[in-house]
């Protein structure tokens, strides 16, 4: 989310338009001039495999992420704010029946650097926008340093591999040649 931030700030947002909210601070955060809410999900539903597996061996229920995301949704649900889900699990929603059984305005598939702030400057000036976005492949040069703190930030040192599998938004999105060994 943070180098999304700096990516909008980059492309002509203003820091009063731009904020990185925990969830739970959320409502204090939301006013009557906000226009969209981003939301980064890694596994929104709770069907990547590691999560499902671990669900169907301990039987506790519902995932914990499924429970929490759908919360997230029905409190925004109340709210006239344009939604989009972004992130490594958007392809679990990225369906007009599921977005609109969830009220999800928008999805945005792959790499959003580029296009993210395209798609949102088109949302905030009312024009058409697919419901489905999918990103294109950024540079390394282009992407932005984050301008905010991070809790429990990563460094990325790869973006997929070469199997293309359907649950990995980076596998499914980079244009892999043949893999060689030796």
């Amino acid at each position: 989310m943070r180098v999304l931030e700096a990516s909008l700030l980059n492309n002509g947002f203003s820091e009063e338009e731009v904020a990185i909210v925990h969830p739970r601070d959320m409502k204090k955060m939301i006013g009557p001039d906000t226009k969209i809410i981003a939301i980064g999900a890694h596994d929104p539903l709770g069907i990547n495999p590691p999560t499902s597996t671990f669900v169907d061996m301990v039987r506790t229920g519902p995932p914990y992420n499924r429970i929490k995301f759908l919360e997230l949704l029905d409190t925004l649900s109340k709210m006239n704010v344009k939604v989009v889900v972004g992130g490594k699990g958007a392809w679990q929603v990225a369906d007009p029946v599921i977005m609109d059984k969830l009220g999800i305005d928008y999805v945005h598939l792959g790499e959003g650097k580029i296009s993210v702030p395209r798609m949102f400057r088109s949302i905030v000036n009312g024009e058409d926008v697919p419901r489905v976005v999918t990103g294109e492949d950024v540079p390394v040069e282009v992407i932005p340093k984050i301008l905010g703190p991070t809790t429990h930030g990563l460094v990325e040192i790869s973006r997929g591999c070469c199997r293309g599998c359907a649950f990995c938004t980076p596998g499914r999105y980079k244009p892999f040649g043949p893999v060689r060994s030796g």
